[in-house]
C-alpha cells in the first residue's frame, strides 16, 4: 500500500470528507464504484490524480472500518505518526480493550451508524497510518481474529471465516493469505476468446500501456492507466471482461458445440459469453434473468463477441420455464447453469462496502431463493446432462450446506454430485467463487 505525499493528502482532506459524507448520508448505502461513477461524473473539473486518490481513500475507508472504530473507541492518538510498537501493543492479546471489543459481534448497520458519527479527519488520518503499513509487523502475530479485524472482516463474519477454512481444510498460511487477499487491490482479468487471437491481443494490449501480471490459459490479469472499454481489442470482441474465478465456473459447465443450454441467472452476461464461445456458434444457448435490462447487456455482449445462437427470456425462478419444441425434442437442456444471486462474499476485495449490507435476515433470504431456483431449474436437465450450481461467495452455507441441501430434496433425488470446487483466493490472485456440477441419472 503507498503512502500518499502529506501535502496531498493535507490539500484534499476537505473534499475527502465531503465525499465521505455524501457516501454515508442515505439511509441504504450506495454502491461504492457506482457512486464514485456519479460523483465524478459531476465533478469534471477533478484531474485524474484527484480521482485515483479519493477512489483509493474511500474504498480503504470501507476496508478498514471496524478497525478504525475499535481505535478511536479505544482512545488511541497515535495516527499522527508511524508508531509500530504502539501498535502491537493495541493489538495484544492482552489488552482488555481489544477484548471488549472483539465480544461484541456488531451487525453491519451499527458499523455504519458508528462511522458516520466518526470526524472524518480522525478517521481518515487513521486510514493513511494504516496505508502507511502501520499494521503490517502486527498480522503475522496474532489470532485468526484479530488478523479477520485487520484485514476487513467484519468482527460479526469471523466465525463464517472459521468455517469456511475449516470445510475447506485451509492451513494456517492459506488462511493468512485468504484473510490478506481481502485488503489487496483486485486484479482486472481478461478472458480472450479465441486462442488464434491470444498473441495479438497481448501485443495489443501491451502497446496500449497495459501490464500483464498473470496469464492463465485464454485468461490475462492486466494493469493499465486507461480503461479497457475504449481499446480495440475489447471493441472488436476479442476479449471480455471476467475474473479467472469466474471462468473457472463457465469450464465446469462444460459446454461443447451442438448442445443446448440455458443459463438460468445470466445477469450481465459474462459467463454467457463464455458459454457461447464454448458452443461455436453450433447449437443454442438460453439466457435469462428476472431483471429485463441485464438481458439487454447480455444481448449488447454476445452481439459484440459475435454469437448469434443465444436467445433471450425473463425468468422469476419461480417454476421450471416452459420448454420450447426443440428442447422438450431433446428432453432438455443438455446443460444448465444456476449462477445464484448471494452475498458476494467473495467479490468483497473488489467491493469492500458489500460486507456492510449482509445481515443474518439478508443472508436467510438468500439461501431460500438459492433453494427455490436450484429446485425449479433442475427438471429442465435432460436425463445424462449435467446441472451447475454457482455463487460468488466463500459462506459454506451458500455453497456445501445447500449441495447437501440439494440432494436430499426431492428435487435432487434424480442427480449424483459430480465434483465440487473453491475457485480463486487462497489459492489463486482472483475473486473466490464456488461450483458443484450434479449429473442427472
Amino acid at each position: 500500500m503507498k503512502q500518499t505525499d502529506k501535502r496531498e493528502y493535507n490539500y484534499r482532506a476537505k473534499t475527502l470528507a465531503t465525499i465521505w459524507n455524501e457516501l454515508l448520508a442515505p439511509e441504504e448505502l450506495p454502491q461504492l464504484d457506482k457512486f464514485l461513477a456519479d460523483y465524478f461524473k459531476k465533478h469534471k473539473s477533478l484531474g485524474s490524480r484527484d480521482r485515483a486518490f479519493y477512489r483509493d481513500m474511500l474504498f480503504d475507508g470501507m476496508r478498514y472500518a471496524e478497525v478504525v472504530l475499535f481505535l478511536v473507541q479505544a482512545g488511541e492518538t497515535e495516527h499522527a505518526r508511524l508508531n509500530k510498537l504502539a501498535a502491537e501493543s493495541w493489538f495484544s492479546e492482552n489488552n482488555p480493550n481489544l477484548q471488549n471489543f472483539l465480544a461484541e459481534l456488531r451487525n453491519p448497520a451499527e458499523i455504519l451508524k458508528q462511522v458516520k458519527s466518526a470526524d472524518p479527519a480522525v478517521f481518515f488520518a487513521w486510514i493513511e497510518a494504516i496505508r502507511s503499513g502501520l499494521f503490517d509487523s502486527v498480522r503475522k502475530h496474532t489470532s485468526p481474529q484479530v488478523q479477520a479485524l485487520l484485514t476487513g472482516l467484519p468482527n460479526a463474519l469471523v466465525p463464517y471465516f472459521l468455517r469456511r477454512a475449516k470445510t475447506s481444510n485451509w492451513s494456517s498460511e492459506e488462511s493468512e493469505k485468504f484473510l490478506r487477499d481481502q485488503v489487496r487491490r483486485a486484479l482486472l482479468w481478461l478472458r480472450v476468446h479465441n486462442p488464434d487471437t491470444l498473441a495479438n491481443v497481448k501485443k495489443n494490449l501491451t502497446e496500449a500501456g497495459f501490464s500483464i501480471l498473470e496469464e492463465k490459459g485464454l485468461s490475462l490479469a492486466v494493469r493499465g492507466e486507461t480503461g479497457i472499454y475504449g481499446l480495440p481489442v475489447y471493441k472488436e470482441g476479442l476479449v471480455e471482461v471476467q475474473d479467472y474465478s469466474s471462468v473457472e465456473i463457465g469450464r465446469s459447465v462444460d459446454a461443447h458445440p451442438g448442445m443446448a443450454v440455458w443459463d438460468a441467472c445470466a445477469g450481465a452476461g459474462g459467463k454467457t459469453v463464455q458459454l457461447a464461445a464454448s458452443l461455436e456458434n453450433r447449437g443454442v444457448l438460453y439466457a435469462s434473468d428476472i431483471r429485463e435490462w441485464k438481458l439487454d447487456d447480455v444481448k449488447a455482449r454476445t452481439k459484440r463477441a459475435g454469437y448469434h445462437n443465444v436467445r433471450r427470456f425473463m425468468w422469476d425462478g419461480e417454476n421450471p420455464p416452459e420448454m420450447t419444441r426443440e428442447i422438450a425434442n431433446k428432453k432438455g437442456f443438455h446443460r444448465v447453469l444456476v449462477d445464484a444471486p448471494c452475498s458476494s462474499s467473495g467479490t468483497w476485495r473488489r467491493n469492500p462496502d458489500a460486507r456492510y449490507r449482509i445481515t443474518p435476515e439478508a443472508l436467510q433470504s438468500l439461501l431460500q431463493l438459492q433453494s427455490k431456483l436450484l429446485t425449479s431449474a433442475a427438471p429442465s436437465v435432460r436425463p445424462g446432462g449435467l446441472l451447475v450450481y454457482a455463487t460468488c461467495s466463500w459462506f459454506v452455507e451458500e455453497n456445501e450446506d445447500m449441495v447437501d441441501a440439494f440432494l436430499q430434496s426431492p428435487a435432487g433425488k434424480s442427480f449424483s454430485l459430480e465434483s465440487m470446487n473453491l475457485f480463486g483466493s487462497p489459492k489463486d490472485n482472483s475473486d473466490t467463487m464456488f461450483s458443484a456440477v450434479f449429473k442427472r441419472g
